[in-house]
C-alpha cells in the first residue's frame, strides 16, 4: 500500500547544516523525511523549512506558504518537528557553547539558565508546548 507522506517543520527537520545537496526550499535531500519517503516509496510533500516556528505553520513565513496549507486530506502520514526556534533554541545553543568552552568539565549552562532561580528553559518548553499542541491538534482536524 503506498502513503502519502506530509513533512512539516524547522531546521532540526530540514536538516539545514547537513553536508548534503541542497533544494531550493533551504533543506537537505538527505533529511529524514526524504529518506523515509525513499525508503518506503511514498509520495512527499516537504515544505519543512530552516527557521520556521509554530506560527509558521499556519501563517507564511516571509513569501512562502503556511506548512499546513500542504497537509489535506490525502496525506496519510504527517511528521511535525517543530518548536524550537519558539524557544530560541539557537541562540541558547550558541550561548552555552560560548560559557562551556572555558569550562567544559563545570555547569556553566545550567548556572546560567537558572541564575535567577527559574529554570529558564523548562519555563520556555512549557511556554512552547501548547503551540506545538495547536498545530497538532490543526493536522489532527
Amino acid at each position: 500500500m503506498t502513503l502519502s507522506y506530509t513533512a512539516l517543520g524547522d531546521s532540526y527537520v530540514s536538516a539545514r547544516e547537513s553536508p548534503t545537496r541542497w533544494t531550493p526550499r533551504a533543506r537537505s535531500d538527505h533529511h529524514y523525511p526524504s529518506l523515509v519517503a525513499q525508503q518506503r516509496h511514498w509520495p512527499l510533500t516537504d515544505v519543512s523549512r530552516s527557521g520556521a516556528t509554530t506560527a509558521d505553520t499556519a501563517g507564511p513565513q516571509g513569501n512562502v506558504p503556511p506548512q499546513l496549507a500542504a497537509v489535506t486530506r490525502t496525506a496519510d502520514v504527517v511528521s511535525v518537528t517543530i518548536g524550537g526556534n519558539d524557544m530560541g533554541f539557537g541562540s541558547d545553543l550558541a550561548t552555552c557553547a560560548g560559557l562551556s568552552s572555558p569550562n567544559p568539565t563545570g555547569a556553566p549552562c545550567r548556572t546560567h539558565f537558572t541564575a535567577d532561580g527559574t529554570d529558564q528553559l523548562a519555563a520556555r518548553i512549557l511556554r512552547t508546548g501548547p503551540k506545538v499542541a495547536a498545530v497538532l491538534r490543526t493536522v489532527h482536524q
